[in-house]
């Protein structure tokens, strides 16, 4: 019995079969508007999977006025997914995991735009904000709220959330939407907390990022969120240190104060380079020579020089100087 739902046709542009399911390839898609606590279970697990597939339907934001009603619908229809994944119970079924990440990948993966400003100063300029915004941030509050759900069974997410969909989500991390890298944070971090097995595969991919950023392209828009995530994870690099610690802020966390855009993350490098570490002095002034001298670390360094060596030392001075044992 489907009386507790009202059905709205609306037609679409035509799709790309690798968007949605071929069965929606057609110019008329239906949108089944319920409310969850009307709905019987047995009826929500499929009305539920149906919207996930419809919400597979990308607009056109750049055109401003092109689609209005089918992006409304779009939005209501976002709506009600992510207050059924929060309200409702044993909404979350195996059938539905490989949907849900399925619409979320083709929501949110995609290539960024190069700067409208090549000389865009994170200081002094406004990002350039998404256009899909509105659809964007449902998908990632939707994301969100299913991550976080007493359903959630990371043993069936974890074949659909794999090494391929985190190294996408972290190149999200480059938009120059700031109310994107934030969502992203959230849910890196709860990515991380829910499935183990991708926990040395996140740590890794993050300081591969932070390598690029400091010897090879010096830009990357989302330095600060992945340092707070990053702060989270080693929690104060707590005594004895672990190997993969001590390299981290040898060949990273240090490098780093060398960026020329060092004052925008500043503060969360310095949260993540704790008091404590520092006041090992032996092991510290050990990390500042070999960070100098090492032939080992050296060859890490493009197009290594004197030149090179002197600004390495004057910036070590400074930040002897900020972590100064009292």
């Amino acid at each position: 019995d489907y009386s507790c739902y009202s059905v709205v046709t609306h037609p679409f542009p035509p799709l790309s079969s690798d968007l949605v399911p071929s069965s929606l390839v057609f110019s008329s898609l239906l949108f089944f508007v319920f409310s969850p606590s009307d709905a019987p279970v047995a009826d929500l697990h499929d009305l539920f999977c149906k919207k996930l597939q419809q919400c597979c339907v990308l607009f056109d934001f750049l055109d401003c006025v092109a689609d209005l009603k089918g992006k409304e619908i779009k939005r209501a229809a976002l709506n009600e997914l992510v207050e059924s994944v929060a309200t409702s119970r044993g909404v979350l079924i195996e059938p539905l995991y490989p949907e849900a990440i399925k619409m979320i990948s083709v929501n949110i993966f995609r290539t960024l735009p190069p700067s409208e400003n090549p000389e865009f100063d994170p200081e002094e300029d406004e990002p350039t904000l998404e256009a899909s915004w509105p659809h964007l941030q449902l998908v990632y509050e939707f994301f969100l709220r299913f991550l976080e759900s007493p359903d959630f069974q990371p043993s069936m997410a974890k074949r659909y959330v794999d090494q391929k969909f985190v190294l996408q989500l972290l190149e999200l991390f480059d938009s120059e939407d700031p109310r994107e890298r934030e969502y992203l944070k959230t849910i890196l971090h709860r990515v991380y907390g829910k499935l183990l097995g991708l926990r040395a595969y996140i740590r890794k991919q993050i300081n591969n990022i932070f390598l690029r950023f400091i010897y090879e392209t010096e830009h990357f828009n989302g330095v600060a969120e992945l340092l707070e995530i990053l702060g989270s994870i080693i929690n104060g690099f707590a005594l004895p240190l672990k190997a993969e610690h001590k390299q981290f802020l040898v060949r990273v966390l240090i490098p780093l104060h060398t960026a020329k855009s060092l004052s925008i993350f500043h503060a969360q490098v310095r949260r993540t380079t704790p008091a404590p570490y520092p006041c090992t002095l032996p092991l510290y002034t050990t990390t500042a020579h070999d960070l100098c001298t090492s032939t080992n670390y050296l060859c890490t360094l493009p197009l290594y020089t004197t030149s090179a060596q002197n600004l390495c030392t004057r910036r070590l001075h400074t930040l002897f100087t900020h972590y100064a044992c009292p």
